[in-house]
């Protein structure tokens, strides 16, 4: 990844590798672009029920690969923000 939105961390970078483009994508402008909900779905062409489709999908991958890289992290250990969106998709 190389485009402006990727993490500079290699650790951050790694989280990301296994989604596709529109996850990375909803992941990288929500997290490091910190755009709302309303401002992803425009960018990307989604509808609100798309986007927390997309997003949610993308941040259980992500915490399968957190959990697999750091055994007994528990999705509790989460940001609250990312435990938010695990657990009832994106916030409207």
């Amino acid at each position: 990844m190389t485009d402006a939105l990727s993490p500079a961390d290699p650790y951050l970078a790694s989280l990301l590798v296994d989604l596709d483009d529109r996850e990375r994508a909803c992941v990288q402008l929500r997290y490091s672009a910190g755009l709302t909900d309303r401002e992803i779905s425009e960018v990307l062409c989604l509808s609100a029920a798309g986007l927390s489709h997309v997003l949610a999908k993308a941040l259980r991958k992500v915490a399968r690969v957190v959990e697999a890289s750091a055994p007994g992290l528990h999705a509790g250990d989460y940001p609250a923000d990312m435990n938010h969106h695990l657990t009832n998709g994106v916030r409207r």
